[in-house]
């Protein structure tokens, strides 16, 4: 009896292992197809330059040596006590830049980050100090991006905002995202069908809304494109995967997805084509594109001939991304239809690379849980080869989808943080459910998740947040995250142990708070102030808003002088100091609305005036760093421009994107900005005219008309600011970043109505 239970449990044992080992491999094989070919010694040399990019002459000594035999994402770190070298052997380039970056967090004190970096530890110290360690990722695949985040996010930048861009990739261990462009390829295909160019510009929308065009939501707004921005565009994206493939990195490029301009249907009287759903309530001149049926030849023509000319020009990866239904609902709830159309698309792939690797991202089930029920989601994600399609589950902090589809029938998938839309402000975050729940999907019962991505709409916002995140797409382990966020706060602003007690007290009130976030409740950075004045806005916040009026309070505390002039603890202090008006932008909010349905004339006046005053003091706050100025994302829209012409568009582009979102205001304030400029030119006067109309209301005894105001609005306010291209705005900070914070903590931190 006990030999049968021992070979009973030997064979249990033995047959786990085996499935373990096979996952694993499966894993290793889906991430070696994708990883570029860049041999061992351009990766070096790029790891290389990258850090000699961020620390100079001590770059000398560093060693790098990546070899392809080691474990995907894996690196070892040895430096001796009676040697100046420090040495790293890592399985890419990418690898040997994390290694790096590890290194100097973990032993040296530096901060690294889309914000800016905190090196002076680094440079306090005579010599590298010694250590002897390895790591292997949990990850097989860190993933970073968001369709959405090339036009909320860099749609205006140039290589050198690339180049520092793509050396924060490489320090942060990411080892897949996406390329950026694909409007060149597609204008030569147009062309090829026949299409005038007059009509390819009526389809191709604008800079700043390139990714819902290329989805499908919509087409022409914002357009058209010169011709000097499409080489631009071509150039700068040959620029960006080249230098993403020497540092080992792949990058994902467009693969056909089925929608196409309207003028396919004269040119294809007798093809299969569907309007894709109106999207957003956008006008009949800038929706519904067309989308061709997957049965239909010309699906698998169009996929292939496009596929071919983006690899021609681009090269590969293996790996190709394609969203057909993102905000977009099929023309019927089939299973059978679905799984062609899922057939279809990935076919046309594999016709041209054998290898090809789908990527999906998996908002569409987010989007329309309805829609999307068991039968169809399987129908539709298996039809797919196993292994051949990576699944990007998009909000898994919030609306994770593995678990409802038994981890995606299979099917590969990544844990991402959303986190962020339309790249709003406002401190918020779930870093303790990060922590448990990412171990928890890892291992789960059949888990199928291969790694940990980010993939916010717009960064520049939270760092805190995505740093965590990274770190988990190496270890996957819980960890004692008060700890983290207190080694965060010392290496962030450089200070040592006995001097942080004040700013970790700040950061663990921050991560007890705003960082704390749990919920189902969507938060889209649409606060009171940003918002279309309304009597009907409803205020809700998940913490303890005294906890973050005390953090500033500890914030403002420190008397060190190394941080008077720090770019990341002024930051840091800007935005904990926007937060706190932010706050009580919503208290006095809550009560103007209040006052004025009581009809208390002395008091509405008092809350009427604090608000107003409230913004007047935010817009001076956020003038006093760089990183909260409307001019310096105006300016870098109107940079890209030949000509006059081409500098109002794309200037209307991004005004408009950050406040009508659309002709009319379709998506009005879904990509608000809380920058020095736009709160004093758009957000004041709105507010203002707002309690004009309320003031005339209680005086004349005639009801508030909200229709009414929303049409002056737009005809007097937002209208205007999308139009005028005429004002300046600084895209340098001007003020003294503490001195207001003392001045606006101090005014703002109690409110009476007195």
């Amino acid at each position: 009896m006990k030999h049968t239970i021992f070979i009973i449990v030997s064979l249990l044992f033995f047959t786990i292992n085996s499935i373990t080992c096979k996952l694993d491999n499966e894993d290793d094989e889906l991430a070696r197809i994708i990883r570029p070919i860049t041999d061992e010694k351009t990766q070096q040399q790029a790891a290389l330059n990258v850090i000699r990019r961020l620390i100079h002459e001590r770059a000398d000594n560093v060693a790098i040596k990546v070899n392809f035999k080691l474990p995907v994402n894996y690196f070892k770190i040895r430096k001796t006590n009676n040697s100046e070298m420090l040495r790293i052997e890592a399985s890419s380039g990418v690898a040997a830049t994390k290694a790096f970056h590890y290194y100097l967090k973990h032993f040296c004190g530096v901060h690294i980050s889309w914000d800016g970096h905190q090196l002076k530890t680094l440079e306090q110290l005579d010599e590298f100090p010694a250590v002897n360690i390895e790591v292997e990722a949990s990850s097989k695949i860190v993933y970073y991006q968001n369709v959405c985040t090339h036009s909320y996010s860099y749609s205006f930048w140039k290589f050198e905002q690339w180049r520092e861009h793509i050396d924060f990739i490489a320090l942060s261990g990411i080892t897949l995202t996406l390329a950026p462009f694909q409007e060149d390829v597609w204008t030569e295909i147009y062309r090829e069908y026949g299409m005038t160019q007059d009509e390819i510009d009526e389809h191709l929308a604008g800079v700043g809304f390139f990714a819902w065009q290329r989805m499908g939501n919509i087409r022409g707004w914002g357009g058209k494109l010169s011709k000097n921005f499409i080489e631009f565009a071509s150039n700068l994206q040959q620029q960006i995967i080249t230098a993403l493939n020497e540092l080992g990195i792949s990058v994902a490029i467009q693969a056909f997805d089925g929608h196409l301009p309207i003028h396919f249907k004269t040119i294809f009287p007798n093809a299969s084509f569907s309007s894709t759903t109106q999207w957003n309530d956008f006008p009949p001149q800038y929706c519904c594109p067309l989308f061709i049926e997957p049965i239909d030849p010309l699906f698998r023509e169009i996929g292939e001939k496009f596929l071919r000319a983006m690899i021609q020009r681009y090269g590969t990866n293996h790996i190709y991304f394609s969203d057909p239904f993102n905000e977009v609902q099929p023309r019927i709830s089939d299973a059978n239809y679905l799984r062609n159309v899922s057939l279809s698309i990935y076919s046309g792939m594999q016709a041209v690379d054998s290898n090809a690797i789908w990527l999906l991202q998996g908002w569409f089930l987010v989007n329309n849980p309805d829609f999307w029920n068991d039968e169809i989601t399987k129908a539709f994600l298996t039809a797919v080869p196993h292994n051949k399609l990576l699944i990007l589950d998009l909000q898994s902090e919030q609306h994770p989808q593995y678990n409802r589809t038994s981890s995606f029938y299979g099917q590969k998938f990544i844990w991402c943080m959303l986190h962020n839309f339309g790249g709003t402000l406002g401190m918020h975050g779930s870093i303790r459910l990060m922590n448990v729940e990412i171990p928890r999907a890892a291992n789960m019962e059949n888990s199928s998740m291969i790694g940990v991505g980010i993939t916010p709409e717009g960064i520049h916002q939270n760092y805190v947040v995505y740093e965590f995140a990274l770190e988990k797409a190496w270890d996957y382990q819980e960890i004692n995250h008060k700890k983290w966020i207190k080694n965060y706060a010392r290496n962030r602003y450089g200070l040592v142990s006995h001097e942080t007690t004040s700013i970790e007290h700040a950061w663990l009130l921050l991560l007890k708070s705003v960082y704390a976030f749990e919920g189902l409740q969507n938060i889209r950075g649409k606060y009171v102030y940003c918002r279309r004045p309304s009597l009907r806005i409803q205020v809700w916040r998940w913490y303890d808003e005294k906890l973050v009026i005390k953090a500033l309070g500890k914030f403002l505390a420190i008397n060190e002088s190394d941080l008077l002039n720090d770019h990341l603890y002024e930051r840091d202090l800007v935005d904990l100091t926007r937060q706190l008006l932010q706050i009580q932008a919503e208290f006095i909010y809550t009560t103007l609305v209040e006052t004025f349905k009581k009809k208390d004339l002395r008091k509405f006046a008092i809350a009427s005036e604090m608000f107003l005053e409230l913004l007047r003091d935010l817009d001076s706050l956020l003038a006093t760093h760089d990183d909260f100025l409307l001019g310096k994302f105006l300016e870098d829209a109107k940079a890209m421009a030949l000509d006059d012409d081409e500098r109002k568009q794309l200037e209307f582009n991004a005004r408009n994107q950050i406040t009508l979102w659309g002709p009319d205001g379709q998506i009005l304030d879904y990509a608000t900005k809380q920058w020095n400029g736009i709160v004093m030119d758009y957000y004041l006067p709105r507010w203002t005219l707002f309690i004009q109309q309320l003031n005339i209301s209680l005086q004349t005894n005639i009801a508030f008309n909200q229709s009414k105001f929303q049409q002056d609005v737009f005809n007097q306010v937002e209208y205007p600011f999308n139009e005028n291209n005429a004002k300046f705005y600084p895209s340098k900070a001007n003020g003294n970043v503490v001195n207001k914070a003392k001045e606006l903590f101090h005014k703002w931190k109690r409110i009476t109505f007195n």
